[in-house]
């Protein structure tokens, strides 16, 4: 992992907690929401354009995830099921 930061520039070598933000997962492929699930459950994900490296969070500061959601189309039940739901009315 001490060899991916140069590549990254983040300016923290220290452990962080992370926020990840994806937005309009509703215009995401069909099979995305179970995919981000199974991402989650095993705290790690690749990034293919690095190479398939993996990134694993430490178990102690686990990432925050932030999805949005213009409900163009209805999400999965397992999905929903485990997610914390806010819905803004303009």
């Amino acid at each position: 992992m001490a060899d991916l930061w140069p590549l990254l520039d983040f300016p923290y070598t220290e452990p962080r907690r992370s926020v990840v933000l994806i937005d309009e997962i509703d215009k995401a492929p069909r099979d995305f929401p179970n995919d981000i699930l199974n991402e989650v459950e095993h705290n790690y994900f690749r990034i293919p354009e690095l190479g398939n490296v993996k990134i694993e969070a430490n178990e102690d500061l686990q990432p925050i995830l932030v999805l949005t959601s213009n409900a163009e189309k209805y999400l999965p039940d397992a999905f929903l099921a485990v997610a914390f739901t806010i819905i803004f009315f303009f």
